[in-house]
Order: structure tokens, then sequence, then C-alpha cells
């Protein structure tokens, strides 16, 4: 059966507000209810105070960073002990404390796994291509970085992201009239929206073919610099030994990720609690209505708890 309710009226001098709403948080005996809404009194609505406006950006923006942290955490929540909290001003100033520490940790490990899931989803689009073209081309795959040198020539490998196959022929002409007769253009269809590229000439008109394809309206991908002027069968060798790096070390970085952030994790689940307090506390202002001189806080709170409310105030 539903609990008989009452509504309540509390009134006190400005000072005591806070202090107020902070007890009557802790007791859970009202809900607070718009006083401006109150037909039968004239009240005005509480001043726009700049120190509270910033306590409650402060406050929301410090629960976020607590709550993107914990999602880095990924740990589990059920039956972890609460931490014992200090008083708001403490626990809030220690909080920011941590977080600003921990900060450039967690973002120097978070751009490191960002950047080995780009290796991990990037490079096999590199060398899928640079497999098939190998056969297409053995004398040149079987030239390591010394022999290419020797004969001063230089490789560019394409991966051209286009279903339209005279894509290629386009790209043949462009260098035709750059180079006249002076390269060596291989090409296979990878998939049904890409094909692989490699280009053969010599190392004097790398650089005016690169400047080319910067310039052709062609959606391609450059071989990542780190592979980009090592030998055809160099490439595909370095390409296949870092993909089989990358996930150990995605998994070391993740693992010190989880190390570094979930041991705080049961402390910063009870000290966002608090946090949320302070933040409600501070936006159950908005509900309060003024005098000159005098708060007017309205609720309901349950009849038989009325004595107990009386009591605590």
């Amino acid at each position: 059966m539903p609990a008989a309710m009452t509504k309540v009226q509390l009134i006190g001098r400005k000072p005591q507000l806070e202090e107020l709403l902070g007890r009557l948080y802790e007791l859970r005996l009202i809900q607070l209810l718009p006083a401006d809404e109150e037909p039968a009194l004239q009240l005005l609505p509480p001043e726009a105070e700049p120190d509270r406006l910033t306590r409650t950006s402060d406050l929301r923006l410090l629960i976020g960073q607590i709550d993107g942290l914990l999602t880095l955490a990924e740990s589990p929540t059920e039956n972890e002990p609460a931490a014992q909290l200090s008083p708001a001003d403490q626990l809030q100033t220690m909080l920011r404390e941590e977080v600003r520490e921990l900060t450039p940790q967690v973002d120097a490990l978070n751009t490191r796994i960002d950047a080995l899931l780009t290796e991990a989803a990037v490079l096999p689009r590199y060398l899928e291509p640079l497999r098939r073209l190998l056969p297409l081309i053995p004398e040149l795959s079987e030239l390591d970085e010394n022999a290419l040198a020797a004969l001063q020539l230089d490789t560019i490998v394409l991966v051209l992201n286009t279903d339209d196959d005279a894509v290629t022929e386009t790209l043949r002409t462009g260098l035709r009239e750059l180079l006249g007769d002076r390269f060596e253009l291989v090409a296979t269809r990878v998939d049904r929206d890409a094909i692989g590229c490699v280009i053969v000439l010599p190392h004097d008109s790398a650089e005016p073919v690169r400047a080319l394809l910067g310039r052709e309206r062609v959606r391609s991908l450059r071989l990542p610099e780190t592979y980009e002027r090592l030998s055809f069968r160099g490439a595909v060798a370095a390409l296949e030994r870092r993909l089989g790096e990358v996930p150990g070390e995605l998994a070391r970085a993740r693992t010190k990720l989880h190390d570094l952030l979930a041991p705080r994790a049961p402390d910063w689940r009870a000290g966002r609690t608090g946090l949320q307090a302070a933040l409600e506390q501070i936006e159950a202002i908005d509900q309060v209505g003024e005098t000159g001189r005098t708060f007017v806080v309205i609720g309901w709170t349950p009849r038989r708890a009325l004595p107990r409310l009386r009591n605590e105030l």
C-alpha cells in the first residue's frame, strides 16, 4: 500500500542553505519540488552565483573524467569494497590531483594502442597486393636494397582504391609524359575496390613521381614511410614481421593500461558517489525559492517520517 505523503516547507537563513541541502541528501526523506511553481507564494529564483556555476561545471567535468578512467579500467563493479570517503572538498581535491597525474600516462598508452590498432588494420592492406605482385616481377623481387642502390633504381608501391581498371592506364600515361620509357609499371587487382601497383623507376625520378601521384585525382594508399624505401621483397618481409609483432605489443600495452587503472577503480567508484552527491546538492539549489533574507525549500515526505525529519533538522 502506498505510503501517505505530506507536503512540507522548510524556511531558513540563506547562509544555511547548502548545509540544509546536504543534510536532506543524507536523510533521503524528502522529494524536492520547484518552489517557484507554488502559486500561493511569491518567491524569487535563487541567484546565479558565479561560484556555484563554476563548482557545478568543475564537478561535471571531474565526474566525466572519472567515468572515462573507469571505462578504461575494465574492472568488474560487483563485490568491491567501498572506500572510506573524505569530506567533499578533500575528496574533490584528491581525485583531481590523481586524474591530473594519471592523464599523461593514460594518454600515452591510449595513443600507443590506437597506433597499434591502426597498424593491425592497415598493414594487411599493403601486404596482400605486394604478395600478389611478387610473381609478376620475379627479377625485381630478387633484388635487395643494395642491389637497387647499385642500379640507381627506386620502387614505389601503391594501392589504388578504385573499381575502375582504366585508372591504371591513366597512371601509366601520366608516368610516360613525365619519364618517357624510363619506368616499369606492374599492376594487379587485389579485390573489387583495390588495385595493387608497383612502379620501378630511376632513383633521381622518384620524388617528381611522388609529387605527380600527390596531384593525381586517384585515391591511393602510399606504402608507409618505414617500408617505402625497402626493396620489394624486403618490404614484404618487413610487413610480415611487423604484423607478427603487433598483437604482442598491443596485448602488453593494454595490460599496462589495465594494471595502471584497475587497482584504483574501487576508490574511484566510491569517490564518484561522493562527487555525484555534491553535484546533486548544488543543482538542488535551482529548486529553492528565496525572499530577501531567507530560503524556502518545498517538497513531499512520507507522513510517518515527518517527526524524524523535524527532529533531524
